[in-house]
């Protein structure tokens, strides 16, 4: 609903909305109250997941030792869980 009326709005001033903040703070509030009210109550995302499956993946492809990591975005638990099991070197996650 929020895209159409941006869209609307767009067209009504005669200009065009590449990206509308209004409508992706609106899809993200709704994913975060879907993920936080979600029946099953699984805080796993199984597709941020794959992705820092995969990220980490290509980081065991390095030599060199990590011993401090800085994990940026919204996949850090995801990231930090895998970082935790996974990489023996890791000893501080920021």
């Amino acid at each position: 609903r929020a895209a159409a009326l941006a869209a609307k709005n767009a067209k009504d001033d005669g200009g065009m909305f590449v990206f509308d903040r209004a409508v992706v703070a609106a899809h993200r509030d709704r994913a975060a109250y879907a993920r936080a009210t979600h029946p099953s109550n699984d805080p796993t995302d199984p597709l941020l997941e794959e992705i820092a499956r995969r990220t980490l993946d290509r980081l065991a492809d390095v030599k060199r030792a990590f011993p401090r990591v800085l994990v940026l975005g919204g996949a850090s638990d995801a990231v930090v869980g895998l970082l935790m099991r996974e990489r023996a070197d890791v000893e501080t996650v920021v």
